[in-house]
């Protein structure tokens, strides 16, 4: 039989290559390629699924249908394509290893005149045919046809058992049947039988014609169901929305094994009569679906399964395709969330016709499923809901959602009510009032979400006068008997009334505690932000258990917190947790993941870090979007990391990026919007752009002391950043006043055993040196190095280069022998501590280079600076200036005579 890969034909161009499909010819650089027949089938059959995985097995069965074949002789056709597109380094065909191959390079395509395409034979299927291959069954009638075959209705001799039987009318199909077998084994095995996904009950993919069998349905799908009602709208409004809560908790299932839809629709969703006669709905035609990640399928042992990983526009129905989509991006859960919520719009107005035009609001009068289908279906996959069961929770959850509007709606009364109280107050105040009535809002919304679930009176009343009683009263200055009184004297005083007003705990304690600690934590006081989230943690651990979604929103909280204080150990630990928990959704995981990865950071090289995270961005950029606020941490710290391993020119744009996309999601004076700009001013520094950092720094710094009334540890990192591009402009002044406020208040506030202690000394040290103060810089050198080496040991990468920068004052000092002593040692240190080839050891030598020369010892002197140029160049390239300046203190060594600069 001659195989052709598709059944229509077309041109391809990829490159300076052209393919003619329905020629099957191939030109490369405007020339005619000779090439065997096999092999142009093999780049049809690629072409036609670019940016997939097509497996070995999909391969042998297209283009040897009827022979056993060897898979060397597999191996020796893409030899023989890559061969004549030139594809030396296997960029255009990848091999997917394990699996198959995909074609990767961008493609374009127009269709060629279909009058002369030769199409394969079709199979001629007839009511009354015996079924192939199935004894004792025959074909009754066709129930569809689709793109990639016909589906016929069959049923065993009298009558007794039905069954679907779908039909592949060429290779294309055959795939698609073999994927949906795959996926569906994969559902099974992942989670058991379930009523709500149609299970693949058998197939034949021996002999043509190659087919699958599935349940039959008498209702049929959801269109045919519902025109035998009398349309939808003869269909109550909520059993409507029951069907549509539960595709959401099937779709959700599927999405929990990884795998997507691609194609949901109302003709891919089944009706069910169950027990008591009520309509269900049956999850069925995973043919054009994918799966996320293709180890689970090695892991079961299941085969003849392509996974696309690049841009596609050929599977689902265009009603329902989400932009990205439409625009060429690739599936994500996000595009069949999408498709859910064009499904739960139709559904609410009562017409499958009706498209997600603009002004589709005016169609739905109810404002919480307005809500819902904007939650689904909004343009921008990072608006969307991020987990369709989350959306079956919520349509179930109507009655309860409305009166909690209404209870809203006389809260937000009351707020207002508090607002204009609290304006009146004196204009110094203006920040405590504004917190005050946001920490107001944050738990009254938190509290009463939980409560409603619960419904226990006697526990709304007490949150209600814990709320009003503790919290507002004591922002009262009538009350609290102080006219300034700040938002940590605020929570100090209502947080002492817990014990009070819920001696019992439980879990409306953990709601309160939860809240409170997450605002201690915006205000960096993570030692009570701790104590508090570590009390929710364990009231909602014993009340919900380990591995419940608030259980594990607590540890995120947790997560943030030591992140922000850098306390990593915590921070690796709490993602762990989450993970063996089991984390109840994607963006937990990716969470939990992230932490883990950043807490490692430390303990690997910068390289190792960088790829990690980049690898981290790209998993929450694709699955949760590029404004989800995860994906925005990731992509600051990536720009961090980058900027530390001097890679400015990568960073910036990055940096940049952030806190435009941070102040279109919070706000531009949000505190962490001003964390991200002073990220962002950090690398300007770096990139040499000075002034422009210090206008973004004093306006953070502005901000940030606006908002909290005094200093804290953001405005001192604000103000730490100032000295830092202060003295690149050579205003040392400015900058040693800067390094003393920071080391005034750390001194103040955790003494000198913390870690900002001792690099605050460092930094005054370099002040004073560049003034020419050398000798009190010495003295505050030396105590930063000695602070450090207590703290974090003489190997430490950080002590080193308080080292490094000691010995630097010493040799301005003119102490050479001293400076000698001190670098000597930091190279002997450095060579057990940077074993990854980072650049500090480099700079090391270079400067124990430069000394040795100038004590006189060029032979020494020439042997490092050798070394050192080496590891620069290796480190960050032949063109950097540290390898420049390396460089030419090496050739000063080779001059007759010489002794240094």
């Amino acid at each position: 039989m001659n195989v052709r890969p598709t059944s229509n034909a077309y041109l391809w161009q990829f490159g300076d290559a052209v393919f003619d499909e329905q020629a099957m010819t191939l030109r490369v650089d405007g020339a005619d390629v000779e090439l065997a027949r096999k092999p142009l089938e093999l780049l049809s059959l690629l072409l036609n699924h670019a940016g997939e995985v097509v497996t070995k097995e999909e391969i042998l069965d297209a283009l040897w249908p009827d022979r056993d074949i060897s898979e060397a002789s597999l191996t020796n056709c893409v030899a023989r394509l890559r061969t004549a597109l030139a594809d030396e380094d296997h960029t255009i065909v990848r091999t997917a290893h394990g699996f198959g191959y995909r074609f990767d390079a961008p493609v374009s395509v127009r269709e060629a005149d279909p009058r002369t395409v030769f199409l394969p034979p079709k199979v001629d299927l007839s009511a009354g045919d015996p079924v192939p291959d199935r004894p004792g069954w025959k074909l009754v009638r066709k129930l569809g046809a689709g793109g990639f075959g016909d589906a016929w209705l069959g049923e065993a001799k009298g009558g007794v058992e039905q069954r679907v039987f779908k039909f592949a009318s060429h290779d294309t199909g055959l795939i698609a049947l073999r994927r949906e077998v795959a996926l569906g084994r994969l559902l099974y095995e992942g989670l058991g039988p379930r009523d709500d996904i149609n299970r693949v009950l058998d197939w034949n993919f021996t002999d043509a014609p190659y087919f699958i069998e599935l349940a039959y349905w008498p209702e049929g799908n959801l269109v045919e169901w519902s025109a035998r009602q009398g349309g939808l709208n003869a269909i109550a409004l909520a059993a409507r929305i029951e069907l549509v809560a539960q595709i959401a908790d099937a779709l959700a299932a599927a999405h929990s094994m990884g795998v997507l839809h691609k194609d949901l629709k109302p003709a891919n969703i089944l009706i069910r009569k169950t027990d008591d006669d009520r309509a269900a709905i049956v999850l069925t035609d995973f043919g054009s679906g994918r799966a996320l990640d293709l180890s689970r399928f090695a892991a079961l042992g299941i085969t003849g399964f392509d996974a696309p990983t690049g841009p596609e526009t050929t599977s689902g129905t265009a009603m329902y395709r989400a932009p990205e989509l439409l625009a060429g991006g690739a599936p994500t859960v996000q595009a069949d969330l999408y498709a859910l919520g064009v499904l739960l719009f139709q559904m609410t107005t009562g017409d499958f016709r009706r498209s997600l035009a603009p002004g589709w609001e005016h169609l739905v009068g109810d404002e919480l499923l307005r809500a819902d289908i904007a939650a689904a279906a909004a343009g921008d996959p990072a608006r969307r809901i991020s987990d369709a069961a989350e959306l079956a929770r919520r349509l179930r959850d109507l009655d309860r959602r409305r009166i909690d509007a209404a209870r809203e709606a006389a809260a937000q009364e009351e707020l207002a009510r508090a607002r204009q109280a609290l304006e009146r107050s004196r204009a110094r105040r203006i920040p405590i009032a504004a917190l005050i009535i946001i920490l107001f809002a944050g738990l009254t919304t938190s509290t009463w979400l939980y409560l409603r679930a619960q419904r226990i009176a006697a526990q709304e009343r007490a949150v209600t006068s814990f709320l009003t009683d503790d919290l507002l009263s004591s922002a009262n200055p009538m009350v609290a008997g102080n006219p300034d009184i700040k938002v940590k004297d605020v929570l100090k005083t209502a947080s002492a009334n817990l014990d009070r007003r819920f001696p019992n705990g439980g879990l409306d304690r953990a709601a309160i505690e939860a809240a409170l600690g997450q605002v201690y934590s915006g205000l960096a006081d993570p030692k009570h932000a701790e104590a508090l989230l570590n009390a929710a943690l364990e009231r909602r651990r014993t009340g919900l258990g380990n591995a419940a979604p608030e259980t594990q929103a607590i540890r995120i909280a947790l997560a943030d917190l030591y992140e922000r204080d850098i306390d990593n150990k915590n921070l690796g630990r709490v993602g762990r947790d989450i993970l063996a928990a089991g984390a109840p959704d994607v963006q937990t995981s990716l969470h939990a993941r992230y932490a883990v990865l950043v807490a490692g950071c430390d303990d690997e090289s910068g390289t190792v870090c960088i790829k990690n995270l980049r690898a981290i961005f790209a998993d929450a950029r694709n699955a949760l979007g590029l404004r989800d606020p995860l994906t925005l941490r990731i992509q600051s710290n990536l720009a961090f990391h980058l900027s530390n391993n001097e890679r400015v020119d990568e960073a910036l744009p990055l940096a940049r990026q952030t806190v435009a996309l941070s102040a279109q999601l919070y706000g531009k004076d949000h505190p962490l919007v001003q964390e991200r700009r002073f990220h962002l001013a950090e690398i300007l520094n770096q990139a040499g752009k000075q002034a422009e950092a210090i206008d973004i720094l004093k306006d953070v710094r502005r901000l940030l002391l606006k908002i909290s009334g005094h200093e804290t540890e953001l405005t001192i990192r604000a103000t730490n950043q100032l000295g830092f591009d202060y003295a690149n402009l050579k205003r040392y002044d400015d900058s040693l006043r800067a390094f003393q406020i920071a080391l005034d208040f750390n001194m103040k506030t955790r003494g000198e055993t913390f870690e900002g202690t001792y690099e605050a000394y460092n930094n005054i040290a370099g002040s004073l040196s560049n003034m020419g103060r050398t000798k009190e810089a010495i003295v505050a050198g030396r105590k930063a190095w000695d602070l450090e080496r207590r703290a974090a040991g003489a190997d430490n990468p950080d002590t080193l280069w308080f080292e490094n920068n000691l010995a630097m004052d010493y040799r301005k000092d003119g102490n050479l022998a001293e400076a000698l002593t001190l670098w000597t040692d930091a190279v002997q240190r450095g060579r057990k501590t940077f074993t990854h080839g980072e650049w500090d050891l480099a700079h090391f030598l270079y400067r124990l280079g430069e000394t040795q020369q100038l004590l006189g010892n060029v032979e020494a002197a020439h042997a490092t600076l050798v070394e050192s140029v080496s590891r620069f160049t290796t480190a960050l390239g032949p063109r950097n200036p540290r390898t420049k300046a390396a460089e030419a203190a090496l050739n000063s060594t080779n001059r007759p005579g010489s002794h240094g600069n």
